[in-house]
């Protein structure tokens, strides 16, 4: 055998081998490729479908006519001061343009020179730019972004503690100044305060003047991020509006400073309120249920009912139980006794409910029976605090429990 048939021999069993011609894998690059690609697919065809797609430097279309018989496809290129190049039919300028009207307008110029020629124009690539953040941010950085980023999204990574989200400006190329405000855009859906931004677009962020907390009967507590003319009636905008247990008469603001802590409280049911927050104020707004009052009910209650739960029952004797009964300003007997009448015993004589109250030294006497019957506001009686309402048990009791329950009375008013 000569020396070119060993050399072939050699080749082919290389060749034939797996464990040979298995080499470094090719596809290790590929997933990041893969990923890639998708996302610039997605954002191409989300500018194709987007009425609002600005013409953008870097962006790359495609321009098609009919000459006679053939048709013609040539590639445009948005250069970096906007300007379309388009060959024999001159130069066009996209700055500030959506690319639907420049595809119209491109359209309207071939058409006039070679009519019939069905032009068209579509995007085949779109471009990217980088945008300045700089101010009140950890550091200057540069953001990438497209035709469609919107400020919010060059904000998304960028906001630090300090930062504020009502006072962001946008100084474009050519130096013209705007300011947006981020939460009327995100709480409010204001869509001209989160614009998309353009190449050569500088960010600057200012720092915070006040920020506050908002606490309480509120739908939506949390830090807000006052403007320099906002003060305590800004809490209905940014709480989103109060509970129906929100009690607006006594709205409570913590305030620390080098003085040490105070505390305040304003008035929103007022027609003038003129309480000026500053930073790191807390407000609280209360719940009406920490103002109200308590009376107490007591006598022939169902001890073992669901109603009273078990650390609020007092077993003074069998049959005569007491709980306490929280009411609002302007409650009365009547509200008080439907409150508690799935607990009222059979064997309640509630036409001899006793009322003990203090400052009166008389006990006083109330048919309740009639009241809960048919109610007359004649024979109500309007609740003050710490008021005791005895319903007393039945007389048709035996005589050992009616001693014992007027011994527990005697003893009940004495240390009342």
């Amino acid at each position: 055998m000569n020396h070119r048939s060993i050399g072939l021999l050699i080749l082919f069993i290389v060749l034939s081998c797996p464990s040979w011609t298995q080499t470094v894998p090719r596809t290790t690059a590929a997933p990041i490729r893969d990923e890639t690609a998708a996302v610039e697919e997605s954002r191409l065809s989300l500018a194709i479908s987007s009425e609002g797609y600005p013409v953008t430097p870097g962006d790359i279309y495609s321009l098609s006519f009919l000459t006679g018989r053939e048709v013609v496809t040539t590639q445009v290129l948005v250069e970096s001061d906007y300007t379309l190049n388009l060959g024999v039919f001159g130069k066009m300028n996209g700055d500030g343009k959506r690319f639907i009207d420049m595809k119209t307008q491109v359209q309207d110029v071939v058409q006039k020179a070679y009519p019939q020629s069905m032009p068209s124009l579509t995007i085949i690539s779109v471009g990217f730019f980088q945008v300045i953040v700089k101010g009140e941010v950890p550091q200057t950085r540069f953001v990438t972004g497209w035709g469609m980023t919107r400020l919010s999204m060059i904000l998304a990574d960028t906001i630090a503690p300090y930062s504020s989200v009502r006072n962001v400006q946008v100084i474009a190329k050519d130096g013209r100044i705007r300011r947006y405000d981020m939460f009327k855009a995100q709480r409010s859906g204001i869509l001209d305060q989160d614009p998309y931004v353009r190449a050569g677009d500088t960010v600057v962020i200012a720092r915070k003047d006040r920020e506050i907390e908002i606490r309480g009967e509120v739908n939506s507590p949390g830090h807000y991020e006052l403007l320099p003319t906002e003060n305590i009636e800004s809490v209905i905008l940014y709480g989103r509006g109060f509970t129906h247990l929100a009690d607006l008469s006594r709205i409570r603001i913590e305030r620390s400073s080098l003085e040490g802590f105070r505390s305040y409280h304003a008035d929103l049911t007022s027609a003038v309120t003129r309480f000026i927050l500053r930073d790191g104020d807390i407000v609280t707004v209360p719940s009406k249920l920490a103002n109200q009052q308590l009376v107490f009910i007591e006598g022939s209650l169902g001890a073992d009912s669901a109603f009273i739960p078990e650390d609020e029952r007092t077993l003074t004797i069998d049959g005569h139980n007491r709980v306490t009964h929280p009411f609002y300003e302007g409650d009365t007997l009547y509200d008080a006794l439907i409150a508690i009448r799935d607990v009222i015993s059979p064997s309640a004589d509630l036409s001899n409910t006793i009322v003990i109250r203090k400052g009166t030294p008389d006990p006083i006497i109330v048919n309740t029976q009639l009241l809960l019957y048919e109610y007359d506001p004649a024979r109500d009686l309007v609740l003050k605090p710490f008021d005791r309402i005895i319903i007393p048990i039945s007389a048709f009791l035996d005589t050992e429990t009616k001693q014992r329950i007027q011994e527990a009375l005697r003893k009940a008013k004495q240390i009342q």
